[in-house]
């Protein structure tokens, strides 16, 4: 760690903060350095701080695109084709302040750019979130919302009337291929339709988001 120590004997205070990588680069000559110790021992409680290397972890940007009006919450679609749907549809219907691509599995990654989101609407939003009727697709804003909280972020709740409509294409389900186990517990993210979801889908079938596209959005 003579590296680090060199650099904290320079002055590093005088610096301007910068992102972790750049700040790694400069260290290391390795961009992905830190990145690399921050989940070590070198950076548990009392010890080295990132503020004390004047740097900052920078949280992946989500693509989003802003509503007609504000009207105090946004949604988060977990696929592209749905999230194109759901932003024409609300360019019509004034929804939500926001309509913002998850993409997938990235967006429990980058929940915490909500807050960078939050700043550019100028102020706090209710967050919800459509994606696929299974437990893979549950998990996410699961995950998601437990990170959100532990930042201060408002949690991640499920939008119910879309979960509501898919629960209505039921006939359209098709076989799961989940890599474990299904749990009952893995619905409980859906509250008041955790029940009917689990005796809908159970731990063999799921519903793609995609059945609530552009046409069936038209008529609701």
């Amino acid at each position: 760690m003579r590296r680090l120590n060199a650099f904290l004997l320079t002055n590093s205070a005088s610096q301007s903060a910068v992102p972790i990588k750049e700040r790694s680069l400069q260290i290391f000559g390795d961009e992905k350095r830190l990145d690399s110790l921050l989940g070590g021992a070198l950076f548990r409680e009392n010890r080295l701080r990132l503020e004390q290397l004047n740097c900052y972890v920078v949280t992946e940007p989500l693509g989003w695109q802003r509503g007609p009006s504000n009207t105090g919450s946004v949604i988060v679609l977990e696929n592209a084709a749905t999230w194109d749907s759901y932003r024409r549809w609300n360019g019509q219907k004034h929804a939500f302040s926001a309509v913002i691509y998850g993409q997938g599995n990235c967006f429990a990654e980058r929940v915490l750019f909500l807050d960078e989101l939050f700043r550019e609407l100028s102020c706090p939003q209710k967050v919800f979130y459509f994606g696929d009727l299974d437990a893979a697709g549950l998990k996410i804003p699961a995950r998601a919302s437990q990170k959100a909280l532990k930042t201060g972020l408002p949690p991640i709740q499920p939008h119910l009337p879309s979960y509501r409509m898919l629960l209505g294409q039921s006939e359209r389900k098709t076989v799961a291929n989940e890599d474990d186990p299904v749990r009952r517990e893995d619905f409980d993210w859906l509250g008041e339709l955790a029940e009917e979801a689990w005796q809908t889908i159970g731990s063999e079938y799921r519903l793609a988001q995609e059945w609530i596209g552009w046409g069936l959005l038209q008529k609701s």
